[in-house]
């Protein structure tokens, strides 16, 4: 017993949930997820829905967090705040992302060595470190500077959205 006031730590509160998160089973989480948003995942294959918790509970907070985060993956089109793109994509930066669009084109194998191949070839060519190519990157494929694994991202993302998302980015700043 102490005389001081009981204190609520948020900080605290959030770490517990995402070590919980974590080692929580995918199916489990999306039982949650679903009793969150009884329309969520709906026209989604299960395995795919699986694939996108898997990729990013272990980096979530909440249920709500892995629920909104989701939505990269499930909707056609992305909205990019302007001031984002304003601090994010120089000159450089949308050299460097038509050249991975470029790169994306002509790719046949969609998995996560030949995209991991695709940054090594970027970085080597423009003379850069991967965080110059990642962040534009991820921009431009999700809205948002943080997130998943990008390589993770990329493949789950598909080629169709990919090329997608980067064309309407590379048509905004231009």
């Amino acid at each position: 017993m102490q005389k001081k006031s009981a204190v609520f730590d948020e900080k605290k509160l959030m770490w517990v949930s995402s070590q919980h998160l974590a080692v929580m089973p995918v199916k489990d989480v999306i039982k949650e997820i679903a009793l969150l948003d009884t329309n969520w995942g709906k026209g989604f294959e299960k395995s795919f829905l699986k694939d996108i918790v898997s990729l990013i509970k272990d980096r979530s907070k909440t249920i709500t967090e892995i629920l909104e985060m989701s939505q990269i993956f499930m909707k056609d089109s992305i909205v990019v705040e302007p001031d984002l793109i304003d601090k994010s994509f120089d000159e450089n930066a949308v050299i460097i992302l038509g050249d991975f669009k470029a790169a994306l084109e002509i790719q046949d194998h969609w998995n996560k060595e030949a995209i991991e191949n695709i940054f090594d070839n970027l970085m080597t060519q423009h003379g850069v470190a991967i965080g110059k190519i990642m962040k534009p990157v991820r921009i431009a494929l999700t809205g948002i500077p943080f997130g998943p694994g990008i390589f993770d991202l990329i493949v789950l993302l598909g080629k169709n959205k990919c090329m997608a998302r980067i064309e309407k980015i590379l048509n905004s700043v231009s």
